[in-house]
């Protein structure tokens, strides 16, 4: 029995080793940014030693996420210029062993600066480690489609990679001050500077990537999957078990309402 589900980012093993068999391979920034997150501790996160880039390309902010890592060579606030080593492959975090060691990669669209709120609303009690740069609150795209558009078209744009990418599901929630999205990513809205309609309808691709933001005139009762496309594979698996139904009756799980809250979070 085959299980495939949603793996946000890419693998990449190593190609050069000790005698021990530790991959000795350099991990390198795939361009110009700022490095935004360190987490040194292993046990912080099943991403184990992992380093966070902000990145700002036309005019809006991406992030690459590098997990894994046996070391961190970089600290919070650093510039790095493409090709600058930010750290080593390595096997760090939960269940990676040395035979398995690779770097995580991701590169992502972050759904709201002011996540910590939500964080503290869903998981009380809990060390809010990462804040803003936890991996539930970065969206990762296909990092290995857009390198290949990119070099198949050097004029590609991150914008234009997202919008070719197939639409999964729709998802209706309504307007607060804190529905951070078009403010971070104003090409998701046709109008981005238009007042503040009282919902948003948000189209995501089947990378579980925001692609558009459509406003609505009526508020919805409560976050609602409005339009459901073909998932293959299954969509609880492609949704990463946030979305479920069928096309004609889709919903939103228990999960998936605590991820829709993500975009509206309280204080």
């Amino acid at each position: 029995v085959v299980y495939t589900q949603f793996h946000e980012g890419i693998d990449i093993q190593p190609v050069r080793y000790d005698k021990q068999r530790a991959p000795l391979d350099p991990v390198t920034a795939p361009a110009d940014g700022r490095v935004v997150h360190v987490s040194t501790v292993s046990g912080n996160s099943n991403y184990g030693r992992y380093a966070v880039v902000e990145h700002i390309l036309q005019g809006a902010p991406y992030y690459t996420l590098y997990a894994h890592l046996a070391a961190i060579t970089v600290s919070r606030g650093d510039a790095v210029s493409q090709g600058d080593v930010i750290g080593r492959i390595g096997y760090s975090g939960n269940g990676i062993t040395k035979a398995r060691s690779h770097v995580h990669y991701e590169f992502c669209l972050m759904m709201n600066r002011h996540a910590s709120g939500w964080f503290r609303k869903h998981f009380p009690g809990q060390p809010d480690t990462h804040g803003i740069f936890n991996g539930m609150n970065l969206a990762g795209l296909d990092p290995a489609g857009l390198t290949l558009a990119v070099r198949a078209d050097p004029a590609t744009t991150v914008t234009d990679f997202i919008r070719r990418q197939t639409p999964l599901f729709r998802l209706v929630l309504n307007d607060t001050p804190r529905f951070d999205l078009v403010g971070l990513y104003p090409w998701l809205a046709a109008d981005a500077d238009a007042p503040r309609p009282a919902a948003w309808a948000v189209t995501f691709s089947d990378q579980f990537v925001p692609m558009r933001a459509e406003g609505r005139p009526a508020r919805v009762a409560a976050p609602t999957v409005e339009w459901l496309g073909p998932a293959t594979p299954a969509l609880l698996h492609q949704s990463r078990k946030l979305v479920s139904g069928t096309p004609e009756k889709p919903t939103l799980t228990r999960s998936g309402l605590r991820w829709a809250d993500l975009l509206t979070p309280p204080d």
